[in-house]
């Protein structure tokens, strides 16, 4: 699940211009791999993580688009990430539990 359209409306009421930006490329990485672009999602994710590294969403959908491109290795670091900054969230928790599902782990 990707939350673009709280990140859209957080991103009216961010203090920095380096948080605005990386609301945008994260909304712009969702976009991406919506259409199947998961190169440039890649991209356009780890960017907005570099801009913002305490926005849980964010290491969640790079999550997501590791799992699609089935490195399960990554998308675990990315939803544990998530799941540090922003402990207890059930649906990272749940994701992070699929992709140990198909790791077998």
């Amino acid at each position: 699940v990707f939350v673009v359209g709280l990140m859209l409306a957080a991103a009216a009421n961010s203090q920095t211009n380096n948080q605005r930006e990386a609301l945008i490329l994260n909304v712009l990485g969702v976009s991406q791999f919506k259409k199947g672009e998961y190169a440039e999602a890649l991209s356009s994710l780890n960017r907005a993580i570099e801009l913002y590294p305490t926005a849980p969403a964010f290491h969640s959908n790079l999550g997501h688009v590791y799992r699609e491109l089935e490195d399960l290795a990554r998308s675990e670091i990315a939803f544990r990430k998530s799941n540090e900054i922003q402990p207890d969230n059930a649906i990272t928790l749940n994701q992070l539990g699929v992709v140990l599902m198909e790791a077998n782990v």
